[in-house]
């Protein structure tokens, strides 16, 4: 469901045949078009406006399990995508035309996750022990992390900080040479977050609680409490305001 933040009215849908998508998130690449994927080892480029399939990308021979889209610098002719599914091999590919680029094979393990760096646009993948960038060569950011199961990679508005969100906890890094600023765990499981500013993160996890995590900091404000009754999913900073969405089993809740 397509949804105007405006008006707070679903603008659109998009059926498919099957039940549910693999992994149920979007990512915006311009104004004209939704990276998703599914559980037919595909990406899937959607023309939100209406509410429509453009492309379909095929080439994974394993279910897709990470998805994370350059936006081109504002230019959508630019824009890239990158994906990486279960048995670890990693693609990149045009979403305007739908066909695939470049296989990539840079990496000695097998990456949980995968995302660009919105500047340079590096590829950075991670899994339960390493975390990789590949600017042409690979480069070893970590190789001895040992955290659970890693579920997402996101980068600051400003690339200043790079999170990567695990079983139970997040760890921070500047950038700028790669050091790694803090690692906070949590008594319950990550299920989700994002940047809401340049050293801000909202973090959603298990059993409803989201949060607010200062980077600088380390302080946590608890914006959701836990005693709601309906689970929060997910959370994502709608840009250009101080607004958040927070999916909530069948509803999405705004918050400022």
């Amino acid at each position: 469901a397509f949804w105007d933040a405006d008006t707070l009215r679903i603008t659109d849908r998009l059926q498919r045949d099957r039940r549910h998508f693999h992994v149920p998130r979007f990512w915006l690449t311009g104004e004209s078009y939704v990276i998703s994927d599914d559980d037919a080892k595909n990406v899937m480029v959607v023309d939100f406006a209406k509410g429509q399939l453009d492309f379909v990308m095929r080439g994974h021979e394993a279910p897709v399990l990470s998805v994370s889209q350059w936006n081109g610098n504002e230019n959508v002719d630019d824009a890239r995508v990158v994906s990486v599914d279960v048995q670890g091999h990693v693609k990149h590919w045009d979403p305007n035309t739908g066909l695939e680029t470049l296989a990539l094979q840079p990496f000695d393990f097998q990456p949980a996750a995968v995302a660009f760096e919105p500047e340079e646009k590096w590829i950075v993948a991670a899994n339960n022990t390493n975390v990789v960038l590949f600017d042409g060569h690979a480069q070893t950011i970590a190789n001895d992390i040992s955290v659970g199961l890693v579920r997402k990679i996101e980068f600051s508005p400003d690339s200043s900080l790079m999170a990567i969100a695990y079983s139970r906890g997040i760890i921070i890094w500047h950038t700028d040479g790669w050091q790694a600023v803090t690692t906070e765990t949590f008594e319950r499981f990550v299920d989700g977050f994002c940047f809401t500013s340049s050293h801000e993160l909202a973090v959603v996890l298990a059993q409803s609680e989201v949060l607010l995590l200062d980077a600088d900091t380390q302080q946590r404000v608890v914006l959701r409490s836990a005693d709601r009754v309906s689970a929060a999913r997910e959370v994502a900073h709608i840009p250009n305001s101080n607004q958040l969405a927070i999916a909530v089993e069948q509803n999405v809740e705004l918050w400022d």
